[in-house]
Parts: structure tokens; C-alpha cells; sequence
């Protein structure tokens, strides 16, 4: 749905799945593409890390989801650099902290994004019915990324950053709970 144009004259644009590790990253493909999708990486090696920067800083737009598989070190080193990179924040060991009286529920929604503007409608998707038990911490976020969801006042969920003539917008957990918002 999010991929989906919202006016009805205008065709869905062509979504193509490729299985991949960020490390066999063919620059090739990368051209062809106008949104990587990142949803674990058990590890980034300098090399990957450069064609993904570079794809961001031309134009292209990638997604991060920092779930279980993703090794935020690695990450960090390659593609925060300590805020020289194109990452939003640095990321911190992962953490299972339950709310005080159950998990944590994303809040602070930012719906007047244009990636988060479905959720304006519950017809459409509801966060309400998310819940998040493991999430990536995130320090250091860079003074020109922002937030689009928390979890609280301290642990951002969903950070974006301007690259280049590109977009990144990581999310510090994974994708299973995405699935509850849309059903």
C-alpha cells in the first residue's frame, strides 16, 4: 500500500523482490532501482557500503529495517561513520525492554509524512494495533535527520534523513509488526 500511488489515473510502480545480501550488492542493480529495502544484515563490508552510499546520494531512497538479523556495529561503522554517512543515527546494542505494563506501542506518529499518510485513515492502516518487543537503540542522530515515530520519549522507531539527492529512513525494529497495521 505504501508503495502505491494514491491517485487512481496513475499506475503502481513496478516492484521488483530480489533477494540479496548488502555484501554482493551489483552496482548494476542498484541503478536500475529507486528504493533499496534493507530488512536484515547480518553484516556490511566498506565496499557495499559505498555503492549504497553513493545510490542515496544520487537520488535513490533506502529503507532500513534494524531488526534481529541486522549486526548494528557493522552498520554503524560503514554507513554512520560518525555522522559523516548517511545513516540517521548510530546504532546502539539491541534491547528487550517491555513497557512498564506490557510492550512498547509506537506514538508521535507523524502522518503528515508522505510515507506515513496512510495512517491518517484507520480504514486504511491502524498503528494502534503494533506492538514492539525488540528494538535497535539509536544514539547521536544527525542534526538534520527527523523523526517520524517514537517509542518513547528516548527510543526513536523511525528516523529519516536527507542524503545527497537521496532519502535513508531507518527503523530500529523489524518488519513483522508492520503486518498488524495493515490488516
Amino acid at each position: 500500500l505504501a508503495l502505491a500511488p494514491r491517485a487512481e489515473e496513475l499506475l503502481a510502480p513496478p516492484v521488483i523482490f530480489r533477494s540479496t545480501f548488502a555484501s554482493k550488492l551489483d552496482p548494476e542493480r542498484l541503478g536500475e532501482s529507486r528504493v533499496v529495502i534493507i530488512t536484515g544484515l547480518p553484516r556490511m563490508d566498506a565496499e557495499a557500503a559505498s555503492r549504497l552510499e553513493r545510490f542515496v546520494r544520487g537520488g535513490g531512497g533506502l529503507l532500513i529495517f534494524a531488526g534481529e538479523e541486522t549486526e548494528p556495529i557493522s552498520l554503524t561503522e560503514n554507513l554512520h561513520r560518525g555522522g559523516r554517512g548517511i545513516l540517521p543515527a548510530r546504532l546502539l546494542p539491541r534491547e528487550t525492554r517491555p513497557a512498564e505494563g506490557g510492550e512498547k506501542k509506537p506514538r508521535d506518529l507523524a502522518t503528515g509524512h508522505p510515507a506515513l499518510s496512510i495512517f491518517k485513515d484507520p480504514e486504511e492502516g491502524d498503528f494502534s494495533r503494533i506492538t514492539v518487543r525488540r528494538w535497535t537503540r539509536v544514539a547521536d542522530l544527525s542534526p538534520d535527520s527527523s523523526v517520524l515515530a517514537r517509542l518513547d520519549a528516548d527510543s526513536p522507531w523511525i528516523v529519516e534523513r536527507s542524503a545527497g539527492s537521496g532519502k535513508v529512513v531507518l527503523v530500529t525494529g523489524g518488519t513483522g509488526s508492520f503486518g498488524k497495521a495493515l490488516t
